[in-house]
Order: structure tokens, then sequence, then C-alpha cells
């Protein structure tokens, strides 16, 4: 068992530095190119897709934004998937009870966690418990559970056969996808048999947690809970080093690529920042782009007509 419980504790620092590291990277980044589509989601007065520029001398006003819109279609993409449901719905049958499932199941970590606390804090974790805390706790681990296996393993098999079969995902599917999803389906039925033979009332998994959380060792368990903990953890390890960090890095698209209009202004905070990327070099290989020259160059300079 040492083995194992030394696998879940460097699982949990690679997943935790790693995707910290990988933030901070977004984070610390040079501008993206931004988009400046309107209307953007944090300013809803100009509800026919408008944006602050149509005002007279704007540089003089500060735009409003309003963060409650933007909260709102945030919502609107991460629990119901709303690109995905609009641009690609075949996919979204598929993707969005995969998602779904996926958050289920994070809530069951969670629910886990705080059921393993009050059972250290005496508090039964039972349908038949004296406490309310811990018939709720024990009755939303089950809903977790159940829902999160359910919907996960449906949606995973769903995008499986989606990219498989679907002649406009199949050359877009890189064989690293196919490993990713494989993985996490073979994870989910692991995870399933475990749940269904073997711990059907979350007990184990909730004792699991409890010796993690607490530094002691590993309790005596079913071997299929104990491979579900090893799958579980391999895949906490490499993770981060994929393209599902997409979990984080759609802020930084949403917030500094689709919806950032902040104005340029002299002595203004993008200043600068612009002038960094516009002194890059350019590296496109185009009859149309200029190699050997900075951005700033190219920006400034009459384009070359055809020929000469």
């Amino acid at each position: 068992m040492l083995w194992l419980q030394i696998l879940v504790y460097l699982a949990l620092l690679v997943f935790g530095v790693a995707t910290a590291a990988k933030i901070w990277k977004y984070a610390s980044a040079p501008i993206h190119l931004r988009w400046e589509l309107y209307p953007v989601t944090a300013d809803r007065e100009k509800k026919y897709g408008g944006s602050y520029y149509e005002e007279m001398e704007w540089w003089k006003h500060v735009p409003k934004k309003n963060l409650f819109h933007e909260l709102l279609a945030m919502g609107e993409e991460i629990l119901f998937l709303k690109g995905v449901y609009e641009n690609n719905r075949g996919l979204w049958y598929a993707s969005y009870p995969f998602h779904l499932g996926l958050y289920a199941l994070v809530g069951l970590i969670g629910l886990l966690v705080a059921g393993a606390l009050a059972e250290m804090a005496g508090i039964s974790v039972a349908f038949a418990s004296p406490s309310l805390i811990g018939v709720a706790l024990y009755c939303l681990t089950m809903l977790a559970g159940y829902a999160g296996l359910t919907l996960a393993l449906a949606g995973c098999v769903g995008l499986l056969a989606k990219r498989l079969k679907d002649p406009a995902l199949r050359p877009m599917t890189s064989p690293a996808d196919y490993c990713n999803l494989g993985y996490i389906l073979t994870l989910l039925v692991v995870a399933g048999a475990a749940w269904l033979f073997a711990d059907p009332t979350f007990s184990a998994a909730r004792a699991v947690a409890g010796s993690v959380i607490t530094f002691q060792p590993l309790p005596e368990t079913s071997g299929i809970v104990m491979l579900e903990l090893a799958l579980f953890s391999i895949f906490l390890l490499y993770m981060p080093f994929t393209r599902m960090t997409h979990l984080f890095a759609k802020y930084f698209t949403y917030h500094k690529v689709r919806w950032e209009d902040s104005p340029n202004l002299p002595g203004g905070p993008w200043e600068g920042k612009i002038q960094e990327v516009l002194n890059f070099g350019v590296s496109w290989q185009a009859p149309h782009i200029q190699t050997g020259k900075t951005w700033a160059d190219i920006a400034t300079e009459m384009p070359q007509e055809e020929g000469s």
C-alpha cells in the first residue's frame, strides 16, 4: 500500500505545481491579438452590437463594464456549453453529458472530503444518520456519484464514436485525443465497477479521502478500489501536460482575447504592452509578409506591389 500512497501524494503535488505553473505562464504571457468583436459581453448598453468607439470623444470616458452579464455569459458556457450547442449540435449531445458528468465527479471528490471531515467530527455519514448533515452528505454523495459516473461514461463513449465516425472531426483529432478519451473511459469503467460491486455507498472512497487528508496509511479495501485510486492518480499526473487544461485556459481566451477591449491611450497600461509585441521579430513565411523585420516595421511600411 505504501507505493500507492506515495503515488497519490506525488500526483497531487505534480498536479498542483504543474497547473499553477501553466496558469502563471498564461497570465504572464505577452498580450494576445484581441478580437474586438462586438457586442462585448460585459457591455450591454449597445444591445444592437455597437461599441464605445461610436461615442464622441470616447477616449474621455471609461467604458462601463457589467460584471453580472459577464458572469452570466461564463455560466452559460461552463454549465451548458452554449458555444458547442450553437455551432455543433451533434457534438454537443455527447460533449455536454461528458462535461456535466465530470462536474458531478469533481463535486463527488469534494463531498467525499467533506464526509471524511464530518466523520472525524463524530458525525455519521449514512442514510439513517441521526444528523441531518450526515444524511445530506450521504444523499448528495450518492447522487453525485451515480449521476457523474453515468453521464461521464455515456458522454465519453459518445465522444469517441463521434470522433471516429464524423468525417469533419476525424482529421482534427490527434492520437493524443484518442489516448486521453480512451484513458478516461478506462478510468470511468473501473470506477463504475468499483461502485457497483465493491463500494456501493462510497464508504471506502470516503475512508480513502480521510486517510489522504490526514496523512494516515490507506485503509484496507478491495483491489478494484485500489486500482481506481491508482488510475485516478496517474490521470492527475499527466492531465496538466495535455490540452485538457482548457479547463482554466478558457478564462484567458474569453477575458483576454474575446472580451478585452480596453482602449490604448497615451501613457496608459496598454501602451507598453503593445510596444513589446510590436518589437517581436516576424517569422511568418508568406508572400505578403517579409521575415527579418519587426511587426512595427511591417505595420508602418507600405506593402510591396506584386512583382516589385
